[in-house]
């Protein structure tokens, strides 16, 4: 967390595959292989990175996020939902067209978790932080 690269790691052969620089304070991280995707939360340019599973390449850059965290996948919605941890909203973005969709106001700070989908009923869960100022 913050460091400014992704690692990707095989697990079956226990060795880093690559070490991919140019991620500002990556926070955090989704992989989704049924669309060959994986999303990166770059909290240090204020947008989301999306890569090729198997390129490693940057296709695209999506914001502004003010500080994107975390991230979860809707596959019913093809939607991708990032806690912006200081714009008191999830960010949501298109998984087909990589593009920015709207944001979710949450009327607090959306937390340092991932949103979580839920399946049944396409809930979205995501934790809020309420700062007083007292």
């Amino acid at each position: 967390m913050n460091a400014d690269q992704l690692v990707v790691f095989d697990t079956k052969k226990r060795e880093v595959v690559a070490n991919l620089d140019g991620f500002p304070n990556v926070h955090g991280v989704w992989a989704v292989p049924e669309l060959g995707k994986v999303y990166a939360s770059a909290t240090g340019e204020h947008k989301v990175a999306i890569l090729d599973m198997q390129t490693l390449k940057t296709v695209a850059r999506v914001g502004p996020v003010n500080y994107p965290d975390g991230i979860a996948y809707a596959p019913g919605a093809k939607r991708v939902f990032v806690s912006d941890e200081h714009g008191d909203a999830d960010a949501v973005i298109d998984a087909a067209t990589n593009s920015f969709v709207t944001a979710i106001p949450l009327g607090g700070g959306a937390g340092m978790g991932s949103p979580w989908m839920w399946p049944p009923d396409s809930r979205l869960w995501q934790e809020r932080t309420i700062t007083s100022l007292q």
